[in-house]
C-alpha cells in the first residue's frame, strides 16, 4: 500500500507483465480521503482504475490523496469531490448504491462494494443507532445483489473489523 509520501505508479501493465485488471474502469469510494478509503482507493488506483475520492469536510487529504495517485501517471487519474453522505449515513449509501445501480453498465462487469460494520453483529450498549444503521446497509446490499442477479453487477458489503 503507498504511504503518506508515496506515489501510485499506473501503466498499462504492472510490474510482472499483465494487463491491469482494473484499468480506466472508474471506481468512487466514498471517505477515502483517509483511512480504510483511503487504502482502498489507493490500492484500486493500483490496479488501474480512475477515482473519485470523496470528503466530506476537509479538502486538504482527498486532494493529498489525489495527488498520490495523479504523480504516477501522465494523465489525471484521481479527482476529489465534496459529497457528505454521512449526514444521513443509510440514506446516502441508498442513494449511492441506487445510482451505481442505475449507472453501471449492464454486462460491463460492475461492482458495487459498501462499507458496514463489525458492529453491526456486536449490539453493544449505547451503540444502537449506529449499529442499526449499519446492519442497515448490510440488508440493502443483500437485497440490491439479488435484485442485479443475471445483470453482471455485484453487490457485496464489507464489515471490517477495529483498526
Amino acid at each position: 500500500m503507498a504511504g503518506k509520501n508515496e506515489h501510485v505508479a499506473v501503466h498499462e501493465q504492472s510490474t510482472e507483465g499483465q494487463k491491469l485488471p482494473l484499468l480506466d474502469r472508474v471506481a468512487i469510494v466514498t471517505g477515502s480521503s483517509r483511512g480504510i478509503g483511503k487504502a482502498i482507493a489507493l490500492h484500486l488506483a493500483s490496479l488501474g482504475a480512475k477515482l473519485v475520492i470523496n470528503y466530506s469536510s476537509s479538502s486538504t487529504q482527498a486532494n493529498d490523496v489525489v495527488s498520490q495517485i495523479n504523480s504516477g501517471s501522465n494523465s489525471p487519474r484521481a479527482v476529489a469531490v465534496k459529497a457528505n453522505i454521512s449526514v444521513k449515513a443509510t440514506l446516502g449509501a441508498f442513494i449511492c448504491c441506487k445510482e451505481g445501480a442505475n449507472r453501471i453498465k449492464r454486462g460491463g462487469g460492475g461492482r458495487i462494494i459498501c462499507l458496514a460494520s463489525s458492529a453491526a453483529a456486536s449490539f453493544r450498549p449505547r451503540n444502537g443507532a449506529y449499529t442499526a444503521s449499519k446492519a442497515a446497509v448490510e440488508a440493502m446490499v443483500k437485497i440490491l445483489a439479488k435484485e442485479l442477479k443475471g445483470s453482471g453487477i455485484t453487490a457485496n458489503c464489507v464489515a471490517p473489523g477495529l483498526l
